[in-house]
């Protein structure tokens, strides 16, 4: 596996079923490589690979499902999307509850599995191109220096420019200064449009940042995790 091109992973026991579905995948132009089990394809997933997963659901001691878990608990979120001849509702249910990006059932359509793969792998770039966004933004908070942090907390709280002087203990000019730095370390125009980034953001963080209280619009000083 090569961790930065994007690859279709496709794992089944059957090696005829293998050979099957990398011959409806081939059209899309997408290296293919397949692993005749679970356990084979696990050895060799990391987090960084880019890309999806064609699992079969029933496969030797660990199965489709159990492939998705040990995947989602080593930080590796490709899309997996399960194959199988035997689904149920509530088998479906649970397995897009897990996470599988979709279900299908075998044999596939000619057109079904491909457009699928395709969705999977839009998904991803984006899912990626967003994580990017965020790191960046982090990053770019993380390049403020403490003055600049308190500023920008008071700018998004609304107070005015007086404000931030008595706060900060410093001259109009100064502050027109910082508020220039601000806007230049996060790549921003203005500061209504670095505040729906900011939004945005923490939005998209709530359930990993660390020391933000409900209600308040505070901007972490360090420790970001993405």
């Amino acid at each position: 596996m090569a961790p930065n091109d994007p690859t279709i992973f496709v794992v089944d026991d059957d090696p005829l079923a293998r050979h099957s579905l990398a011959a409806i995948l081939a059209p899309l132009g997408v290296p293919i490589e397949g692993f005749p089990s679970g356990e084979d394809f696990l050895s060799r997933a990391h987090p960084s690979h880019i890309g999806c997963a064609v699992v079969d659901l029933c496969l030797g001691e660990i199965d489709g499902m159990e492939v998705l878990r040990r995947l989602r608990r080593a930080g590796c979120d490709i899309p997996v999307i399960l194959l199988s001849g035997c689904w149920s509702v509530r088998a479906a249910v649970d397995a897009m509850e897990q996470g599988a990006f979709r279900v299908l059932e075998k044999p596939c359509c000619a057109d079904e599995l491909p457009r699928v793969v395709q969705d999977a792998l839009r998904y991803q770039r984006t899912a990626l191109a967003r994580k990017r966004w965020r790191m960046d933004f982090a990053h770019r908070l993380e390049s403020l220096d403490p003055r600049e942090r308190l500023a920008l907390e008071l700018i998004f709280s609304g107070a005015g420019n007086k404000a931030i002087e008595h706060r900060l203990g410093v001259a109009t000019r100064t502050v027109d200064r910082i508020r220039s730095c601000i806007l230049r370390k996060m790549n921003a125009l203005s500061f209504i449009e670095l505040a729906a980034a900011y939004g945005e953001y923490r939005g998209a963080m709530d359930n990993g940042a660390q020391g933000m209280e409900a209600g308040q619009c505070h901007v972490p000083c360090q420790g970001f995790e993405l």
